[in-house]
């Protein structure tokens, strides 16, 4: 395990306005892989941090079923 993450603060807000739309049962796991996704980084830009928001929203969030088809994701 590496050590802390140095965010800014506009970071650390993006990372919480990453979490809001994940459930609150799955926020840890979304927070540790934005931490992961970070892990190399050792002064991450604002880049590095919307890409590994985006890429824990991507593997944490899990699409509405559609009441027609009972399928996840767009139609």
């Amino acid at each position: 395990m590496s050590g802390p993450i140095s965010l800014t603060d506009a970071q650390l807000e993006a990372v919480y306005r990453g979490a809001s739309p994940v459930h609150p049962a799955q926020r840890d796991a979304f927070l540790q892989r934005v931490a992961d996704g970070l892990a190399g980084c050792p002064s991450p830009g604002d880049g590095d941090v919307f890409r590994a928001v985006r890429e824990a929203q991507a593997a944490t969030l899990n699409p509405p079923l559609h009441a027609r088809d009972g399928r996840r994701g767009p139609r």
